[in-house]
């Protein structure tokens, strides 16, 4: 059973988003900013991330900063899910590397999709698979 952090600031989305994701096998740990996040992977190894982009104390992009710089965590499929469908946000997340890239509010089925899809690319460890699976929805 796949471990997948959500972090975002709202409490509402953090159990929305645990649910659908229990619903479907998956456990769930929950983090309210960049920051509660980075000291749960100290303690916790998960396979995946969900990230809103505006957060307090740590937002979404210095998170993926620091899971980017970080030698165990670099490869950490990152999903951002944000209220943002700035094009800007899109072609950052793109540059930055994102694996994913979902717009509140996101329906169930594409979230599982999405978080899926990704598992599955980390699946199996050949670079040219893991970088043809980056979903931008």
């Amino acid at each position: 059973m796949a471990t997948i952090l959500v972090v975002d600031d709202s409490p509402v989305i953090t159990r929305t988003i645990g649910f659908v994701l229990r619903q479907h096998g998956f456990h769930v740990l929950a983090a309210a900013n960049g920051r509660q996040a980075l000291a749960l992977l100290e303690t916790s190894p998960v396979d995946l991330v969900i990230v809103d982009v505006t957060m307090p104390v740590m937002d979404g992009w210095e998170l993926l900063a620091h899971l980017r710089a970080h030698e165990t965590w670099r490869n950490l499929p990152v999903v951002m899910l944000t209220a943002s469908n700035d094009e800007f946000d899109r072609e950052r997340a793109q540059q930055e590397h994102v694996d994913g890239y979902l717009t509140k509010p996101v329906s169930s089925w594409r979230l599982i999709e999405t978080v899926e899809t990704l598992l599955r690319s980390t699946e199996t460890p050949k670079e040219d698979d893991h970088v043809a699976a980056r979903t931008h929805t």
